[in-house]
């Protein structure tokens, strides 16, 4: 019996000496039972979920990866939807995956949430938001902000945060602790070619085919930026933080959730200009992670030892 299932015994019996009142001990053992069932279950599933990530690590990480571009698209296909309702459902259900995963897997550590030990555990994490967050700020601050509606505005930062969190969670979180078995640079290549490709769904709402390679540019070099600071620093929140604070000035900047407009010379130019620098600092940090990598996920680690 694991810590988790102890745990649950514990917190059952509470529960139950609140209600004691109102039913028998039959009652009582039942309530227990039932608790106790649900989470040897989920043990039950994450440890199968693990063996398949440890056997089959891509196929694992590449389910995960349309698993999460399903969730995000599927009620844009539901006819009659407000655009508001779409956005709502899609955010629920992407946080109801990546929560799911990283608590039934027992990676939320694994995956880098954890408390932040330290300042200097952000210094990794300032190039890449001085390469991806102040261009955004720039465009917000030259151009105005286009939403003025305070509904819109507080939707729109719950809606990228749970993005931003989502995003994460899944591709610097569950799909990169599933590839590490094959090294820490080739983990990082696939992750953020997932996390690039997964981008390109933009299509199926609109979005500008030119505008679409681009964004699959840059969001694959952030991706490859990302796991480096990641390896290094192994705090997923200031990641987190930047993700958000880029997409978010992003909305109130251009005024829409859904910027299907053509890509510009000088979008173009300016993207450029952030790749090349992001592409040198991840290979850099990457190289001084490699001795600090995390170990290798594993079916038989974590919560899911014996104690």
């Amino acid at each position: 019996m694991t810590f988790i299932t102890h745990f649950a015994m514990l917190k059952a019996t509470q529960r139950v000496e609140h209600i004691g009142q109102y039913v028998t001990d039959d009652g009582k053992e039942k309530v227990m039972k039932a608790h106790i069932g649900l989470l040897d279950w989920i043990d039950e599933v994450g440890y199968l979920m693990k063996a398949f990530a440890t056997r089959y690590p891509f196929l694992f990480a590449a389910a995960v990866s349309l698993t999460g571009v399903l969730s995000m698209l599927w009620p844009f296909w539901v006819p009659g939807l407000s655009t508001t309702t779409q956005i709502l459902l899609a955010r629920v259900s992407v946080l109801v995956i990546a929560v799911g995963l990283l608590t039934t897997l027992h990676w939320w550590r694994e995956a880098g949430f954890v408390k932040l030990s330290s300042w200097r555990v952000t210094l990794p994490y300032l190039p890449l938001a001085c390469l991806w967050v102040l261009p955004s700020l720039l465009s917000l601050i030259t151009g105005g902000v286009r939403v003025t509606d305070l509904g819109l505005i507080l939707f729109g930062c719950a809606s990228y945060l749970a993005g931003a969190f989502f995003e994460e969670a899944i591709f610097r979180g569950v799909v990169l602790r599933a590839l590490l078995p094959g090294g820490l640079l080739r983990a990082n290549l696939l992750a953020a070619t997932l996390f690039a490709t997964v981008h390109l769904a933009g299509l199926a709402v609109g979005a500008d085919p030119t505008a679409a390679a681009l964004q699959w540019a840059y969001t694959w070099l952030f991706g490859f930026a990302a796991v480096a600071a990641l390896a290094y620093a192994r705090n997923i929140w200031p990641l987190v933080v930047i993700h958000f604070l880029a997409n978010y000035c992003g909305y109130l900047a251009s005024g829409d959730f859904f910027n299907t407009a053509a890509v510009t010379p000088s979008q173009i130019l300016m993207a450029m200009i952030i790749m090349t620098p992001a592409t040198l600092y991840g290979f850099w940090l990457l190289r001084r992670a490699g001795r600090r990598q995390v170990e290798p996920v594993s079916a038989h680690t974590s919560a899911m030892q014996q104690p």
